[in-house]
């Protein structure tokens, strides 16, 4: 790629012990194209010595802009190059990942200067091995995947046969054509001129971008092969009198088309193309377009067939369409063509094991798929419960695929994190079906099988089956010894998005343990358990939210939006008012006769506001025995046992 100059400016002065000096540094161009798709940007710096000997690699602040960093770096006098590394998250979710390199000119630190380091190389997307900038090989960096929206799990996203650092258009089949030499995603044909339709950044002037003999401020053109050579139409006048001429189209005739099937056309006119659209049969009386957009040097591509296929009722039927295309003049080309519909979705007829509570080793997961075009490619995606309990597709991470209809997946539970993980299928056919699981936008804690998004169930009157889930459950994350409020911050938010309405009431523990916490790690109880209660004033009604042993059998935590009738119940008050557990259980053991917490399944404790006692109460018992009191230090009401 041709260089994108990047000035930074290290002020290190040197001196015997190693001097600080402030590096201020901004992220290149086009890294800030694509802030958008990218969270979390951080940067590092590291002074490596001519020798090659490298210092430990420094964090660097990220300014209130969000692009520029800054920091300071030791130095000692010598010769240098400067390496700055930046890194991110996509904002569809997934790990850290290195983002580029910018590795400076040579320069030299003297005692008692100032040493302002240049950068006239382009940023590095790639890096080397150990940066896992390209795990899929194809010569493209996370970095450049992000802007142009290739899988960077695959090194050939369009499924063309050209890997993707090695395409113009990686993620568009119907452009498949390679970069030559001394050209990049930019300007393909390496001509100087950057194409009109870049992936990210400005649009260049190139108006055929595939060949480096046609380019603006050719001199000399040659106007008797019909060809605007100089992307100038004024320099070869033509006098347009014929209709346009469809060169080439696509799919072929009779070709079956799949609910995400595209449609191309090359079209040529002596003048240009005004428009260009596919005549598609009507529904019912309602005829039906789809438009061609320009792609530039006279290629046109559809929509998706979905997006049209709505009241479609034989997903097996003859589809006749007609080409039409239209020049400045009103001239008018048409050309009719057949195709055949293929709309039957792919179904998952394996997903084994078909139970992941408990699973703390590697474990092993096969996919089989089937459809009546066979299965040209099978994924498994995790998904992580938010905080909100909810399940994000768009924030899936992949964990392998495949070409053809099986898949076998080691998943190792540490990679998983923390939590709950939803294991999901996406599965596509060689023709443009999809099957995939909706997006789970509720909190739901067991899931067996979802709804396949709209976009990817074209057919209406198509019973489309649903997608088989698995959730696995870190034991560490929801079955451990916790204490009250370390889960009320998420009972909240759970509770909001359920019922808005409602007003957290009460806490409730089963098995208080001495240090005020809960084993729900204990696989043989089946009563310990965390409550937290809610109650909306204008429906009377309950909601809970409650973390459960093992012993339960149930992914944590629980949501029951309706949870039984009350009265009557008063907000509880947060903030420094609002002991925890082991607060509580410490009060406790130090009243006389109180009797001793064991985290036996009767130790309980009750925390809620009563009119009666003039505001939050506290209620604790120990077998038969219990204890009262105001949760505000120092305890001012207190009950003797009983």
């Amino acid at each position: 790629m041709r260089s994108r100059v990047l000035w930074a400016l290290l002020a290190m002065v040197a001196c015997h012990r190693g001097g600080e000096g402030e590096l201020h540094v901004s992220a290149p161009a086009k890294l800030r194209q694509a802030l958008t798709r990218i969270s979390d940007l951080e940067a590092g710096v590291t002074l490596v010595q001519r020798s090659g000997i490298r210092g430990n690699e420094q964090a660097l602040s990220r300014a209130e802009d969000g692009v520029s960093f800054s920091g300071f770096v030791p130095a000692q006098p010598g010769e240098y190059v400067l390496e700055v590394v930046f890194r991110g998250r996509p904002s569809a979710g997934g790990p850290l990942g290195f983002l580029g390199r910018l590795t400076s000119d040579g320069f030299t630190v003297t005692q008692g200067a100032v040493a302002t380091p240049t950068f006239s190389q382009p940023l590095d997307p790639i890096g080397s091995g150990a940066d896992h900038g390209d795990d899929d090989g194809d010569g493209l960096g996370l970095l450049d995947e992000l802007l142009v929206g290739s899988d960077p799990t695959r090194s050939d996203s369009d499924g063309d046969g050209i890997p993707d650092g090695q395409e113009c258009d990686p993620t568009v089949m119907a452009r498949s054509y390679s970069i030559l030499l001394g050209g990049d995603l930019r300007d393909c044909d390496g001509d100087g001129v950057d194409r009109a339709d870049p992936p990210y950044g400005e649009a260049g002037t190139d108006c055929d971008d595939r060949d480096p003999r046609i380019r603006p401020g050719l001199t000399d053109e040659d106007c008797s092969d019909g060809i605007d050579q100089d992307c100038n139409p004024a320099t070869c006048p033509v006098d347009d009198r014929d209709p346009p001429t469809l060169v080439s189209y696509g799919p072929a005739e009779g070709t079956r088309l799949g609910c995400h099937a595209r449609f191309t056309a090359q079209i040529t006119d002596n003048s240009t193309v005004a428009s260009a659209s596919l005549e598609l049969p009507p529904s019912g009386a309602t005829p039906r377009s789809l438009l061609l957009t320009g792609l530039g040097q006279g290629l046109f591509r559809s929509a998706p067939l979905q997006q049209v296929l709505v009241g479609q009722q034989d997903p097996e039927a003859n589809f006749p369409v007609r080409f039409r295309a239209v020049d400045p003049s009103g001239l008018v080309s048409e050309q009719p063509v057949s195709y055949q519909l293929g709309l039957t979705p792919p179904t998952i007829t394996r997903f084994t094991p078909t139970e992941l509570a408990g699973l703390t080793s590697p474990f092993t997961v096969q996919l089989e798929a089937s459809s009546p075009r066979g299965i040209s490619r099978i994924s498994l995606v995790a998904v992580r419960r938010t905080a909100a309990g909810l399940y994000r597709l768009d924030q899936a991470t992949p964990l392998g695929s495949a070409a053809g209809g099986t898949l076998s997946v080691t998943v190792d539970p540490a990679t998983l994190g923390d939590g709950e993980v939803m294991l999901a299928p996406v599965v596509e056919d060689p023709i443009g079906n999809r099957l995939q699981p909706a997006l789970v936008s509720m909190p739901i804690a067991e899931l067996g099988a979802l709804t396949v998004p709209s976009d990817y169930s074209c057919l209406e009157a198509l019973e489309v089956p649903k997608v088989p889930v698995r959730v696995w459950t870190s034991a560490a994350g929801t079955y451990r010894p916790t204490a009250m409020r370390e889960h009320l911050d998420e009972a909240r938010t759970l509770a909001a998005a359920t019922d808005p309405g409602a007003l957290f009431v009460k806490v409730i523990g089963f098995g208080l343990r001495p240090d005020g916490k809960i084993d729900l790690s204990d696989a043989a109880s089946s009563s310990k358990r965390w409550e937290y209660g809610f109650y909306n004033p204008n429906t009377q009604r309950w909601l809970t939210v409650t973390w459960f042993t093992p012993a339960f059998a149930t992914q944590n935590p629980v949501v029951d939006a309706d949870a039984g009738n009350v009265v009557e119940e008063l907000p509880l008050l947060d903030g420094p008012g609002l002991l925890d557990s082991d607060q509580m259980a410490t009060a406790y053991a130090g009243i006389s006769g109180c009797g001793t917490l064991t985290g036996h399944d009767d130790d309980t404790i009750i925390y809620h506001r009563t009119d009666e006692a003039g505001g939050d109460t506290v209620y604790v018992s120990a077998m038969d025995l219990s204890w009262v009191g105001t949760p505000h230090l120092p305890i001012t009401t207190i009950a003797l046992c009983n």
